[in-house]
Formats: C-alpha cells, sequence, structure tokens
C-alpha cells in the first residue's frame, strides 16, 4: 500500500512537470482502473557462476561481469523503482535517446 502510493505521488509530480493537473489521478485512465496501475514483481539476481557468465556473454552484448545472473532487459512499465544494493544496475545509455526503444 505505501509502495503504490509512493507511484502514485511520483506519477503525479510527472504529470505536473509534463504540465498536466496537480490532482491525482491524471494517468489512471491511461492505466483502465485505479488498481491497474500497480504491478509489483520482485526480482531476484543470485550470482552466476563463470560459466554461466561466459555464456550470457555470448548471448547478451554486455557481459556479466559482477556475478549478475540475469540477462539484459527493458522494464515494460511507465515508472520502476530501484533498490540500490549490488548486483543491480541500470546499464547506460539510460538517457532521452533511449526511451522510444522502451516504448
Amino acid at each position: 500500500v505505501r509502495m503504490q502510493a509512493l507511484g502514485r505521488e511520483l506519477l503525479r509530480a510527472i504529470a505536473v512537470a509534463l504540465g498536466g493537473p496537480s490532482e491525482a489521478g491524471f494517468f489512471d485512465a491511461a492505466f483502465g482502473d485505479k488498481e491497474a496501475i500497480s504491478c509489483l514483481r520482485l526480482n531476484h539476481y543470485p550470482v552466476a557462476s563463470a560459466e554461466q557468465r561466459a555464456a550470457a556473454a555470448q548471448r547478451t552484448r554486455h557481459a556479466l561481469k559482477d556475478g549478475l545472473a540475469c540477462e539484459e532487459h527493458r522494464d515494460s512499465t511507465l515508472l520502476t523503482l530501484l533498490d540500490q544494493v549490488d548486483g543491480s544496475r541500470v546499464l547506460p545509455p539510460w538517457t532521452l535517446s533511449s526511451l522510444p526503444l522502451s516504448l
């Protein structure tokens, strides 16, 4: 419930920054109903073996150098909140130029 409230508050701030209304609910129509705006996915990235890292390096443009056991991917959400723990990272470029590819 607290993460859902945080997500709604962040979406409200994004709406205001884009010139939208300051009241909550600006994005609700785009997501269907009020519950659809929330999606919880927990990812755990266990340490990969040297063999797994070598195999992944053959399949992806980024080698799994630090034992990361998940291949590169794009999140299919409007907003992603990451816990800053060892093993998780955002690959460059995560700037405006990469946004059209994620739509």
